[in-house]
C-alpha cells in the first residue's frame, strides 16, 4: 500500500505532468503551481530537501507569473474586416482552419459574401474572429472563434458586450447559433445562450 507520502508524490508529477499539455499559459503555470507545491511536500516528508528547494522556487516562479496575468491590464479591440484573398483573415482562417472547422464543421468560406467578419485583437494580435449574418431582427452566428492560447472568457466577455449593444441599437431582438459540438455549446450556455432543440442556441437581447 502507497504511504500518504508516496501519493504526494504521485499527485505532485500528475499535475506538473499534465500541465505541459496546455496550450494556454495561464492553465499550463496553475496547474504546475499545484504539482510543485505537493512535490515540494513530498521532498520534506522523504527529508529530500534539494526536491523540496527546487519545487518550492518552481512554485514561486509560477506565483509570480501568475499574479503578473491576472494584475495586467489587457487591451482588447474589434476590426471589422471585408474578406479578401491573402487578407488578415484569409491567412488567420487558413493558419486554424482545421480548429475552426473542429468547432464550427462544414462552415465554408463562401458564406462569407453575406456576413459580416469582426477580428478579435488582443493586446493588438489578432487571436479570433467572430462571423454572424444579419436577417431582420435576428442575428446568426456563423463563427465565433479564438485560437488556443487566448482562448479564455475575457475575448468573450469583451466581445459581447460591444456586440451586444451595437446590435440592439440596430433593432437586433436575438442572437442565434447552431452547434453540435459538447465543448461549444457549454461555451454558449456560459453566455446565457438557451438550448432550443439539440443544437439550437438562441440569446434574447430583450
Amino acid at each position: 500500500m502507497l504511504t500518504t507520502a508516496e501519493i504526494l508524490g504521485y499527485v505532485g508529477m500528475a499535475f506538473i505532468a499534465t500541465s505541459f499539455f496546455f496550450s494556454n499559459i495561464k492553465i499550463l503555470r496553475i496547474l504546475n503551481l499545484v504539482g510543485a507545491i505537493a512535490m515540494a511536500v513530498y521532498g520534506i516528508m522523504i527529508d529530500e530537501l534539494p526536491v523540496a528547494i527546487l519545487n518550492v522556487l518552481i512554485a514561486v516562479v509560477n506565483i509570480y507569473y501568475i499574479n503578473k496575468m491576472l494584475t495586467a491590464k489587457t487591451r482588447f479591440d474589434l476590426s471589422s474586416v471585408n474578406y479578401e484573398k491573402g487578407g488578415v483573415f484569409d491567412k488567420f482562417y487558413q493558419a486554424y482552419e482545421t480548429d475552426i472547422q473542429h468547432f464550427f464543421p462544414g462552415f465554408e468560406l463562401n458564406e462569407l459574401d453575406s456576413a459580416k467578419i469582426d477580428l478579435i485583437l488582443r493586446d493588438f494580435k489578432v487571436v479570433g474572429c467572430f462571423i454572424y449574418r444579419k436577417t431582420g431582427d435576428q442575428v446568426n452566428i456563423l463563427v465565433d472563434y479564438v485560437e488556443p492560447n487566448a482562448r479564455d472568457m475575457e475575448n468573450s466577455r469583451y466581445l459581447y458586450a460591444i456586440k451586444k449593444s451595437d446590435f440592439k441599437a440596430n433593432g437586433v431582438m436575438s442572437l442565434i447559433c447552431k452547434s453540435s459540438v459538447a465543448a461549444h455549446k457549454n461555451y454558449l450556455k456560459n453566455l446565457g445562450f438557451g438550448a432550443e432543440g439539440d443544437d439550437k442556441f438562441v440569446l434574447s437581447l430583450n
